[in-house]
């Protein structure tokens, strides 16, 4: 096993860990801690795979994420019904239930150049750039200031009951990580 570090990192703009995003968590309905597996030599494996009955670890960033913004934003609510009734919808009724700023980061950044020429080697072609119609967690870890870029497995059911993603993939988008944290570390 080899791990690399990232010379980018910033520990000064990482705000330290606050109680209240545990307190918070915990105070959701099914909480309950992340099992780790043992797999020897000091390697635990986080079983996210049951997380609040979503499979994916990242939720839990999220909903803090979200928590704060919106508790950073309390007149979001009052600015939306100021919109409506401009609109001429003075009755309509409104909830906030996400806001998310969007992402983007520019084709030829240092992130995106490791992750192709990764791709390239590992894929035997060069990986396309594109865009997605859909939001995802990258738009926080970009507003934190670490290079970000979406690259994953291809797969079908995205949070369905049924969701996968090809194993094949899934390996293939391993290595190109690997290989683009070498080239960043270089």
């Amino acid at each position: 096993m080899r791990a690399l570090v990232n010379p980018a990192v910033r520990p000064e703009r990482v705000p330290p860990p606050v109680p209240d995003a545990r307190a918070f968590h915990e105070a959701l309905p099914a909480y309950v801690p992340t099992p780790l597996h043992d797999l020897g030599d000091g390697v635990l494996l986080k079983d996210e795979s049951g997380r609040l009955g979503l499979p994916a670890f990242k939720i839990l960033g999220a909903s803090w994420a979200i928590e704060r913004a919106l508790g950073e934003r309390p007149d979001v609510e009052a600015e939306l019904a100021v919109l409506l009734a401009r609109a001429g919808v003075p009755d309509a009724t409104q909830r906030t239930l996400l806001v998310r700023e969007p992402f983007e980061v520019a084709q030829d950044a240092e992130v995106v150049r490791a992750v192709r020429s990764a791709a390239a080697d590992v894929l035997g072609r060069e990986a396309p750039i594109g865009g997605a119609s859909y939001w995802a967690d990258a738009a926080f870890i970009a507003a934190a200031g670490i290079p970000t870029v979406m690259f994953g497995p291809g797969g079908e059911g995205a949070h369905a009951a049924e969701e996968w993603v090809s194993i094949d993939d899934t390996v293939a988008v391993a290595r190109t990580l690997v290989g683009a944290a070498a080239r960043l570390r270089a």
